[in-house]
């Protein structure tokens, strides 16, 4: 993240802090498709590098995992600031770029729904943080 740049943790983590090559999509057109083969004409628009705060909880969890978990907590924190004010979404919308469901790494929308339910699956993470909620959650993954 540092070295990529990003430092907007308030609105989440974005999935990809590299652009998605134009040959990565199956898609002809659409939201986030670049034009461009590097895909840096679309990067940071929504699924090409933008954030929805959903994606979030991955990161989070997995960041306990790895014993980094005061760097999830920074991130929880400042989204949890971010819920209790703004929020992460901004009504339906229906139209490219109006919706805050995804927004650009400096807080612009570049989603299209605007309400968009699974952005709040980052308040999984508070529970989460507890080992025994992740192996209690995550318990059928282990079953033998």
């Amino acid at each position: 993240m540092e070295t990529a740049g990003f430092t907007r943790y308030e609105l989440g983590i974005p999935p990809n802090f590299e652009p998605i090559h134009r040959s990565d999509y199956i898609q002809p057109d659409g939201l986030g498709v670049p034009h461009r083969e590097d895909g840096t004409d679309s990067f940071q628009q929504y699924e090409n590098g933008g954030i929805s705060a959903g994606h979030s909880m991955h990161f989070l969890v997995a960041s306990h995992l790895v014993g980094q978990g005061e760097k999830a907590d920074r991130v929880l924190r400042a989204m949890l600031g971010r819920q209790q004010g703004d929020g992460f979404q901004n009504g339906v919308q229906n139209l490219a770029n109006k919706g805050i469901d995804w927004t650009t790494w400096n807080g612009k929308p570049c989603g299209y729904e605007g309400y968009l339910a699974d952005v709040y699956y980052f308040l999984l993470a508070v529970l989460l943080r507890e080992k025994s909620a992740r192996e209690r959650y995550y318990r059928p993954l282990f079953a033998a």
